[in-house]
């Protein structure tokens, strides 16, 4: 993981990965002039799920602290495609599109 959970509250660590991925969305925010309005879309909304599914996990009161986060959050995107890999997958198919 790219942000390590060490010794955080659930609450502080949640806190600490929405706002990487604000602030990582933020930084690429010019990158959206090269892409389509429909493929923007799909980005902003798979930023939206992550930080979704990181609330979610947040508010089970199973997960107790970072670590068990961590480990939940990994579970969730083991069942079921991350919605960064469909926002890549999308970004993939409009870079070959334009390469043709």
């Amino acid at each position: 993981m790219r942000i390590p959970p060490h010794n955080f509250s659930k609450k502080e660590y949640e806190a600490l990965l929405v706002n990487s991925i604000d602030e990582e969305f933020e930084h690429n925010l010019a990158q959206q002039i090269y892409l389509s309005e429909k493929l923007w879309n799909i980005i902003r909304t798979a930023k939206m799920a992550t930080i979704q599914i990181i609330r979610k996990v947040a508010l089970t009161e199973e997960v107790k602290d970072s670590q068990a986060m961590v480990e939940a959050i990994f579970k969730e995107f083991v069942e079921k495609a991350t919605p960064s890999a469909n926002a890549l997958s999308h970004l993939k198919e409009e870079v070959r599109q334009f390469l043709k």
